[in-house]
């Protein structure tokens, strides 16, 4: 539950951003199921298309410089915890409940994000290898993320 919480209000952070200058740079998109966002930035309308001999070398702008995705994901239950976390746990829960069952569940479940530049953004083909982010560059870290500050910085503006 809490990580619906924190998707909520990573939404609500790129949401304000648009209304404090950023709609016509940035759309923020969420799920039906409420489970995945998607932000596309450096949004720009469609430019029309040429007419007589420059139509031959036109070469179609993206429409968006890029998408930034953050999704509630589900985690191997065994890749979460080693066998013997698990076993500890089981320990612990029989110390402190006895026979009693606990109220809910821990899912096993995360936060993830992943960046997308558009093709031919930067007006130059760069091979997709050269644009791909080092791992845990987007590392969640759920207490402390912002929309702005973590996100949008990370992939727009550097490290």
């Amino acid at each position: 539950m809490s990580l619906s919480y924190q998707l909520e209000i990573l939404w609500y952070q790129a949401e304000r951003m648009r209304s404090l200058g950023w709609a016509e740079y940035l759309s923020v998109q969420m799920s039906p199921d409420r489970k995945t966002m998607k932000a596309l930035y450096w949004t720009r309308p469609p430019v029309p298309m040429p007419t007589g001999a420059q139509r031959a070398r036109y070469k179609p702008v993206p429409l968006f410089g890029g998408t930034l995705t953050i999704a509630i994901e589900s985690v191997k239950a065994r890749s979460a915890r080693s066998p013997e976390e698990i076993v500890l746990a089981r320990i612990q829960q029989h110390v402190k409940l006895g026979n009693t069952r606990p109220s809910d569940e821990v899912e096993p479940l995360k936060l993830s994000a992943s960046w997308e530049p558009s093709t031919g953004v930067l007006a130059v083909n760069i091979p997709p290898h050269e644009l791909t982010l080092p791992a845990g560059t987007l590392t969640i870290v759920c207490w402390s993320a912002t929309f702005p500050k973590h996100y949008l910085h990370s992939v727009i503006g550097g490290r």
